[in-house]
């Protein structure tokens, strides 16, 4: 998960960083935001055999942004192995296995905003207002280094390779133009 946060961290520009967590927690408890966000950097992160270590004091990772993927890929490898190539997996993101599988995806303002076949790749749909923190219902995806930039978009959805890597950029995408996207 780590390599993929950074490629993705890369990728996105920073707009995906695990190392939100203390941004988070400071707006699950409505306080202010600024010592968590002091505290987001994933450059600062080192990893190791002996395991990871922060550069700053209060850091701290998530890595929700791609472990639903991730436990969604896991989960389809081991079904493959066990003679299930076409199982469709939802860990809360999704994993297709071979055939044509038709998966919809929700906006949780406006329901039902599209449908899609998938076939042996994974699906992640990120939408910050899907669940909200703290006194200030600060949407649960926030930007890592932008002070009080919100989403740009209600609900995105990614279609890649693997759910892991499509949730990670699902999870970026909230904040990217059309031109980053």
């Amino acid at each position: 998960l780590l390599a993929l946060s950074r490629r993705v961290h890369a990728a996105t520009g920073g707009a995906f960083d695990p190392t939100v967590q203390p941004l988070l927690a400071a707006l699950a408890r409505g306080e202010p935001c600024g010592p968590g966000r002091a505290a987001v950097g994933l450059e600062d992160v080192r990893a190791d055999k002996a395991g990871l270590r922060f550069a700053r004091p209060g850091m701290a990772m998530t890595f929700n942004g791609a472990a639903q993927g991730l436990a969604a890929d896991l989960v389809a490898k081991v079904l493959r192995a066990h003679g299930f190539p076409d199982a469709l997996v939802d860990a809360g993101e999704i994993r297709a296995g071979v055939g044509r599988w038709r998966v919809g995806v929700e906006d949780p303002a406006r329901g039902l905003v599209e449908t899609r076949r998938i076939e042996a790749a994974g699906l992640a749909v990120s939408s910050p207002s899907a669940l909200v923190l703290g006194p200030g219902r600060a949407a649960h995806i926030a930007h890592p280094g932008q002070p009080g930039r919100g989403p740009l978009w209600s609900t995105v959805a990614v279609e890649a390779a693997s759910a892991a890597l499509a949730d990670a950029v699902s999870t970026a995408a909230v904040f990217l133009d059309e031109d980053a996207l």
